[in-house]
Formats: C-alpha cells, sequence, structure tokens
C-alpha cells in the first residue's frame, strides 16, 4: 500500500530574490520577472520583496536574469543555498502539513501553483502548492534537521490515523 504521506529531504534549490523599491515594482520589474520566470512560481515575500523558485540555476543565468533585473531598477541574489526543500506527497500530505500550518491548504482556497510565506511548527517556511497532493516546503538550513524530525513525527500521526499503516519515508534526495 503507498505511504499516506512521503517527505523527502532535497538539496538546495533554485530560488532568487528579488528586491525593489514600490516604483521600481509599479514599472518595468515586474514585467522583467514575469518574463524571466516563465513557468517558474513568484512568491511576494514584502511589497519590495520577491522570491522566484525557478527549475534550474542555469535557466536564471542564460536568461540574462541578474542584468535584467538591474536595468528594470531591482536587484537579485540567488538564496536557494540558505533555503532546504522538502518535498511532501501523498494522500495525507495536506493533513500532514495541517498540524503545522495555520493556512487553509483546502485546494479551492490554496490551489496546485500557489505558495505562501507563513509558519510550520512555529518555524518560518515558503510553502509551494506543486500538485494536488504535493507540495515543497523551503526552511532556513539551520531549522531544517529540527523540521525533518518535526515532519516525520507529524507523519507517523497521519500514518496511524490513515486506514493502513505503512512504514517510515524520510528521505534524502540526492
Amino acid at each position: 500500500m503507498l505511504d499516506p504521506c512521503c517527505i523527502t529531504r532535497h538539496p538546495p534549490a533554485p530560488l532568487v530574490e528579488v528586491i525593489g523599491s514600490d516604483r521600481a515594482w509599479a514599472g518595468r520589474l515586474a514585467d522583467a520577472v514575469g518574463a524571466l520566470a516563465g513557468g517558474a512560481t513568484v512568491l511576494a515575500l514584502s511589497p519590495d520583496r520577491r522570491v522566484v523558485r525557478f527549475a534550474g540555476k542555469a535557466s536564471w543565468r542564460e536568461a540574462g536574469g541578474e542584468a535584467a533585473i538591474a536595468e528594470a531598477g531591482g536587484r537579485s541574489v540567488e538564496v536557494g543555498h540558505a533555503w532546504q526543500p522538502f518535498a511532501i506527497e501523498g494522500a495525507g500530505a495536506r493533513a500532514l502539513l495541517e498540524r503545522g500550518i495555520e493556512l487553509d491548504l483546502d485546494p479551492r482556497h490554496f490551489a496546485v501553483g500557489h505558495a505562501a510565506a507563513t509558519l510550520c511548527a512555529r518555524v518560518p517556511v515558503l510553502l509551494f502548492a506543486d500538485g494536488a497532493e504535493a507540495y515543497t516546503l523551503f526552511v532556513a538550513t539551520s531549522y531544517a534537521d529540527w523540521l525533518a524530525g518535526w515532519l516525520e513525527t507529524a507523519a507517523k500521526a497521519v500514518r496511524s490515523s490513515a486506514p493502513s499503516q505503512s512504514t517510515e519515508c524520510l528521505e534524502h534526495g540526492s
């Protein structure tokens, strides 16, 4: 039987923080980020800061991202090394996350493609809805080991309430 919630710890992923003034975002900066992102997810952290999750760092560099952002009045910093991604998948993924996140994760309110900066078990995280039963949770690397333990404990509780129990599934991606 499939695991109702599988947690996979992945190596750092491409994330770029883009910073610009209100004036820059109201002008060409939003268009520049949108053109560069093309399929990536853009998460607004504040009126002047966005985090962009790309499929690969090469796409950002090859597209001349840094230069395009600077030309549009902003600046960009690659921050992927500072965030540890966890993939949380399976029929119990939402139930697991709802144990530590106070967002309404119902797909009618937090649909595939949505993203949020929030807290999970009182730790700041970036949450991305990747599929109907798939999420990516980014946590600061300094909290990664602690949150991995919390996620596995929460997963055990979800598994024990599922119709059929399965083995633990905290994996490390390559």
